[in-house]
């Protein structure tokens, strides 16, 4: 068994006994050397095992949200405890691990062996359906890990995004966006053929989505693309251009329908007010070098 590989099963196995035992944060040390011990004699990867319990815990808040929102029909005293700890791991590794050291489809991989190991018979199509759930609706990070071949002709989406800033007396403020996943985002909406161009597309969807109108669409600051896949309409080539958008209202409203969660006004110099989608640091980049 690979290193890395029981070095999950570890983690998920000194989870399992922290759950066990009420999530009772003070025993977790305990657990960790125990599965290690008994276990992992001689892991190499233990600071692994360590990495992997303490970043569940920090982030078990969000995880558990996520759980909730991805597997809507199973609420989380319902799930077995071990698909429950394998898929806070697996949650874990897909959003707020190293993507670099652990592409996405290695995460849900991973989970899923693990699942099948120590779970029941359904476990491992559970734990299958609900980060596949998660990967599709959070595609946009693990971009550079979903390889498009040479010869795979995909249909092709166009899509326009905004740097939404406010000036003020004292500050320039960006808008960031919480989606229902807990990350922080720029808005963003298709462009169609009936669009003459992209300022036309942006204030149709940015009154859509967060309800402004009074909008000055700048020049572009960059281009994002990638790979989406949905259960709707399979693989798509997506491009998204992102423009400098100026509005002179700080009043947000998302529609209903939006995924949006959570607005806030942040200062163009200050990072993103929590988790977000790290492909979005060379546009804020560029945002922050035309407005300087």
């Amino acid at each position: 068994m690979a290193n890395r590989h029981l070095a999950r099963s570890l983690a998920m196995q000194a989870l399992y006994k922290w759950d066990f035992n009420g999530c009772n944060n003070e025993k977790i040390d305990a657990a960790v050397e125990y599965v290690i011990t008994e276990f992992g004699p001689g892991l190499e990867e233990e600071g692994f095992v360590k990495m992997l319990v303490n970043g569940v815990l920090d982030k078990k808040k969000e995880i558990d949200t996520i759980i909730e929102k991805a597997a809507p029909e199973w609420p989380l005293e319902q799930i077995a405890m071990v698909d429950r700890n394998v898929l806070r791991v697996g949650i874990y590794e897909l959003l707020f691990g190293d993507r670099n050291a652990v592409p996405p489809k290695v995460a849900i991989n991973e989970s899923i062996e693990l699942a099948k190991s120590f779970g029941g018979e359904t476990s491992g199509k559970f734990i299958n359906g609900v980060l596949g759930t998660i990967y599709r609706e959070i595609g946009e990070p693990m971009k550079d890990h979903i390889k498009t071949k040479p010869d795979e002709d995909l249909p092709e989406e166009l899509l326009v995004g905004a740097a939404v800033i406010n000036h003020n007396d004292k500050d320039i403020k960006v808008l960031w966006l919480k989606d229902k996943y807990g990350f922080w985002v720029f808005p963003k909406g298709h462009l169609t053929l009936k669009d003459k161009n992209s300022a036309t597309a942006l204030k149709r969807e940015l009154k859509k989505e967060i309800g402004i109108t009074d909008i000055t669409v700048g020049e572009a600051v960059g281009d994002i693309e990638y790979v989406s896949k949905s259960t709707s309409k399979g693989k798509s080539k997506r491009k998204i251009t992102y423009f400098i958008v100026e509005t002179k209202t700080d009043k947000i409203e998302p529609s209903e329908n939006s995924k949006i969660v959570e607005t806030r006004w942040v200062s163009i110099k200050d990072p993103a007010p929590g988790d977000y989608y790290h492909d979005l640091d060379g546009i804020l980049e560029k945002t922050r070098e035309i407005l300087s």
